[in-house]
């Protein structure tokens, strides 16, 4: 599986790779830890079913997950919509654990070469 990793503010090192199927467990249970305030702006209920919308998108789209310790940290997923009311509309999300929030990740990703070159090669087609 390929991956890379990133360097936080406080020197943690983040591994960044694709979703994978067998990565349902491990995002329930960092959506069970999230705090109300790293979920203040996103779309709740947080459940198994969404859980599994998101796992649909394994093949989809652009899915990544940050992990840290053995454990899903954050998700990100850039998408297009198949509907015919939306078709041609994209969206994105993105959900960090609170104890990762101020560290510098969001700069770290933006500036990582590997994930610049995945979007110039525009993998979502």
């Amino acid at each position: 599986m390929e991956s890379w990793s990133i360097k936080l503010r406080n020197d943690r090192e983040i591994i960044l790779r694709f979703l994978t199927t067998g990565d349902k467990e491990l995002l329930l249970e960092m959506v069970n830890a999230l705090s109300n305030e790293a979920l203040l702006w996103s779309s709740p209920p947080y459940d198994e079913a969404k859980i599994d919308r998101w796992m649909s998108g394994v093949n989809k789209g652009l899915t990544l997950v940050a992990v840290y310790d053995q454990k899903i940290v954050g998700i990100s997923a850039i998408y297009l919509n198949s509907g015919p009311r939306w078709r041609g509309i994209g969206g994105m999300m993105i959900y960090l654990h609170q104890e990762f929030h101020g560290r510098g990740f969001e700069t770290a990703a933006i500036n990582c070469d590997k994930l610049r070159h995945l979007s110039d090669n525009n993998l979502m087609n």
